[in-house]
């Protein structure tokens, strides 16, 4: 796997990278219960190169939605860094020079959408706080910016309507066309095709594979689908419980996985992109994030557990210049 050393040549460093990076969050189960600390994230590295479409699949809950707002600088971290173009991001909720040069594409459209606004306002919106007009298209308004983003992803003319007069697949196109409109170089996609349909699906998917030979920005994508991140993705980082616990070019995690986890995940996932047939998940649920178990977080639904697994945290093994996981049994 390439390394996440510092490189001053602009392109061949990431132009997003996390530095061993944890999120804490602290929480009571209780009124009147001590707060506890939640490793949403846990000691996460990561790079994304440029013009790069990464996965990011796991659970629900793994932490996959809280990495996404810590690559945004939505939240800050608690520990580590998280590096755009190798300058580390501001604290959250202050000015920031990367504004416009990361966005985010969010789950549900209708959600994200303000009701009161006109689409053309709302996907102009990000312009006011963003770098401002490129200088290719100086001469021309924000109006004009977000009515030729729109023109884009199929949607001419749609500026002056509201939200609610617009199809579920037909939102997300918007939300697509706000994201794009500052023309970033990063954008995070966070389950931006779970609430759809699945013929809407394949043209949401298709529609952003389109925009990114068009217009080259570099997606994180985040899912819990494993054949949604297959379609998109040439390398798939794997997630569990605030962990990243494999990394993969694609083709390799789909021939082979190597973590546990991962091989419950594509024997889970309804498709013929694999071709093995792999061990499902035991029953039961997942261990709680407020109490993680010692040693590999997966290890009390893992068939392959030994008392290592149980007492000793995995480091990556280097499986082969594609592949690499956490796991004590490989």
């Amino acid at each position: 796997m390439t390394a996440l050393s510092p490189l001053t040549d602009p392109q061949e460093r990431p132009i997003l990278a996390f530095e061993d990076v944890s999120r804490l969050f602290r929480v009571r189960r209780g009124f009147f219960a001590e707060r506890n600390s939640l490793a949403a994230v846990n000691r996460v590295s990561l790079r994304l190169d440029r013009g790069e479409c990464l996965g990011l699949v796991g659970e629900s809950g793994c932490g996959k939605s809280t990495l996404g707002r810590l690559a945004c600088g939505l939240l800050t971290p608690s520990s580590g860094r998280v590096l755009f173009d190798g300058r580390p991001l501001p604290e959250a909720g202050a000015g920031s020079w990367a504004a416009g040069r990361i966005q985010m594409i969010f789950q549900d459209p209708s959600s994200s959408l303000n009701p009161r606004m006109r689409v053309g306002a709302s996907v102009a919106e990000p312009l006011t706080a963003g770098p401002g007009l490129s200088e290719a298209g100086a001469q021309d308004s924000h109006e004009d910016r977000a009515e030729a983003m729109l023109t884009a992803v199929g949607l001419a003319g749609a500026g002056r309507r509201y939200p609610h007069e617009f199809s579920g697949g037909q939102r997300q196109r918007i939300a697509v066309a706000r994201a794009l409109v500052t023309r970033p170089d990063v954008v995070v996609c966070d389950e931006p095709v779970s609430s759809l349909d699945a013929s809407v699906q394949a043209q949401t998917l298709n529609l952003l594979r389109e925009v990114q030979e068009r217009f080259g920005p570099a997606y994180l994508f985040i899912s819990h689908d494993m054949s949604v991140v297959g379609f998109m993705c040439e390398r798939i980082l794997v997630m569990y419980l605030g962990r990243i616990v494999e990394e993969a070019e694609r083709d390799t995690l789909f021939a082979s996985p190597a973590h546990p986890y991962s091989q419950a995940l594509l024997a889970a996932a309804p498709s013929g992109l694999w071709k093995k047939e792999f061990p499902p998940l035991p029953d039961g649920e997942p261990p709680s994030p407020l109490a993680p178990p010692p040693g590999c977080p997966f290890h009390p639904r893992c068939p392959k557990a030994t008392e290592q697994c149980r007492r000793d945290v995995p480091e990556w093994k280097e499986i082969s210049s594609a592949q690499r996981a956490r796991c004590h049994c490989l």
